[in-house]
């Protein structure tokens, strides 16, 4: 007895000509038949085991999770446009913060104008790549300028000590949007 491979999965067949060597198939051969029934159950029991469907556990949920990779990235895209253009908002409007706004056309104002602008192209999918392009090279600025300052002893280079995290979270996921491009529910795709 010896499994051999199908399109379906596996089954079992009778090769009373098997001469030890291996089989054709997915899975390749058992070799010379087995002598006793013992054996005979276990080629059984595996070749059961090997005809499961294809596609269980945690097989089955990585292929949901394939599936809606495209979905998930355009959730994605639009989450982060609509998060980042709420900091612009906050710089040039003062919108849901306590802190003052900058001087118009200082270099956080300009800051607060790409974020909004680009948020906002970001979350629609227009103009996506250079928009998001932007804005990661806004907030590579801003990490080193605002939160690292070229300081390195006590560990403040490290984004958790100069609370730089969600900078460089924006500047690499903005630069994955560029890469990528907008995805398939974006504006861009009905201008082409």
């Amino acid at each position: 007895w010896r499994p051999a491979g199908t399109a379906g999965g596996w089954r079992l067949t009778d090769s009373d000509s098997d001469s030890g060597t291996e089989g054709s198939g997915a899975g390749g051969g058992w070799g010379a038949p087995h002598a006793d029934s013992n054996e005979r159950i276990t080629a059984l029991r595996i070749s059961v085991t090997m005809a499961r469907p294809p596609g269980c556990g945690y097989t089955c949920a990585m292929r949901f999770l394939a599936k809606i990779e495209g979905p998930a990235y355009t959730a994605m895209r639009a989450v982060v446009g609509f998060l980042f253009l709420f900091h612009g908002l906050q710089k040039l409007f003062g919108w849901l913060t306590t802190k003052a706004t900058p001087e118009v056309f200082s270099q956080k104002w300009f800051g607060g104008a790409i974020e909004l602008v680009c948020g906002v192209l970001v979350m629609i999918g227009l103009g996506t790549r250079f928009a998001a392009f932007l804005a990661s090279g806004t907030m590579a600025v801003a990490y080193f300028q605002f939160h690292q300052k070229e300081e390195l002893a006590n560990w403040h280079w490290l984004p958790i000590v100069n609370k730089g995290e969600l900078a460089v979270m924006y500047c690499f996921v903005f630069l994955f949007i560029a890469a990528r491009g907008p995805g398939k529910l974006a504006l861009d795709n009905r201008l082409r």
